[in-house]
């Protein structure tokens, strides 16, 4: 505010009125649980023809005038949120992290979180904070990327996704993969082949988002001739299906564009799934059907999968399973996936992923 002040002598407030409605009230708690701070009242100044913000915490008066300027847009920013009536609200915020502490910003998240979900909001601000990434259950994320060409927007990737797209890569081998589950047995394979140091893995979230990626990569000019994009084998199964969908992302028509679609459907593979099967089912069956002996260990965690009988939403299967063990989610999905290997099935389901890793360990000369 202070910026667009050009008076050159001392301000002298003509008026100054306590704000007490009840919205007053809530936006005037809510900043202060957003900073931390108890503020006793709320004003509006007023000086010449202009009218300001100001707030009295405990035997200090100020205004807008002398805010620092993240206090100042917290306030500015729940004025807005909490004065907009009208349900289904579009706000847009630029930078709304702007020159605020990490604490802040996760409590400002919070309260925003809550007024959207009341009012049918839709509150769309840009932000350059990693801090937001541990806000997924409050806070859709989108990447913007700029190419020479075109922008695009890349739904829930991740910070190591985006860095990839400005064409820094640190390992040989780059498997792209939806989910914790398809990690653990990407690692698995890696592993089982010798070459896991030299196979860098990022997770690219839900199975649209693989087409976004990989169009996203060779649009910005990156290389993904060492790179593989993995789906999890229960939609998008076919050619026809990978070709529609990838359309949507790299639109238009010539012999350029065609090229750039046939790179990229060749390098988007899946796991090989039995019909109307999730990876979570296909696992569960895999360790239920062992006939070999096991170990202790391994024979414990078959006997806690075949106690699972009805999960409710199948894709919790291995969630249930590894609560069952007491084990943490990464160590639980390690040992399951070491012994639903076991199954004579299992070199089927991963077979695409195994030859391809094959191939570029003998290729690079890995291991």
């Amino acid at each position: 505010m202070i910026e667009f002040e050009n008076k050159g002598q001392r301000i002298k407030y003509k008026a100054t009125k306590i704000q007490t409605t009840p919205l007053d009230e809530l936006i005037r708690n809510k900043a202060g649980f957003i900073l931390n701070k108890n503020y006793e009242s709320l004003h509006v100044h007023e000086y010449e023809n202009k009218t300001i913000l100001g707030v009295k915490s405990g035997n200090t008066q100020y205004s807008a005038l002398t805010m620092g300027a993240g206090e100042q847009r917290i306030f500015t920013i729940l004025d807005t949120v909490f004065r907009t009536r009208n349900k289904y609200s579009l706000i847009l915020v630029d930078e709304i992290d702007l020159l605020m502490h990490p604490f802040a910003l996760q409590r400002l998240m919070d309260v925003l979180y809550e007024e959207a979900i009341k009012k049918y909001h839709q509150i769309i601000f840009t932000s350059h904070n990693t801090e937001l990434f541990k806000l997924k259950d409050k806070v859709q994320l989108r990447h913007i990327h700029q190419t020479g060409s075109q922008t695009i927007c890349l739904p829930n990737t991740t910070p190591d996704v985006t860095r990839r797209m400005t064409g820094e890569s640190v390992k040989s081998i780059e498997v792209y993969v939806e989910d914790e589950l398809a990690e653990a047995i990407v690692i698995h394979i890696a592993s089982s082949l010798g070459i896991y140091k030299n196979v860098f893995i990022n997770k690219y979230g839900a199975a649209i988002n693989v087409f976004t990626v990989s169009a996203g990569l060779v649009l910005s000019g990156q290389s993904i001739i060492n790179a593989l994009f993995v789906l999890d084998g229960d939609v998008y199964i076919t050619s026809e299906e990978k070709d529609k969908q990838l359309k949507k992302v790299v639109t238009g028509n010539g012999d350029q564009i065609d090229i750039i679609r046939n790179k990229v459907l060749k390098k988007i593979t899946q796991f090989n799934l039995p019909l109307n099967k999730s990876p979570e089912q296909f696992i569960l069956h895999c360790i239920h059907t062992l006939t070999v002996k096991l170990d202790k260990e391994n024979e414990e965690i078959k006997n806690l999968a075949c106690d699972i009988v009805n999960a409710g939403d199948q894709h919790n299967l291995v969630n249930l399973l590894i609560q069952q063990m007491g084990a943490n989610k990464e160590i639980g999905l390690n040992r399951i996936i070491r012994v639903a290997s076991q199954s004579p099935d299992w070199s089927g389901f991963s077979k695409a992923i195994c030859v391809w890793l094959e191939e570029k360990k003998n290729e690079l000369h890995l291991g």
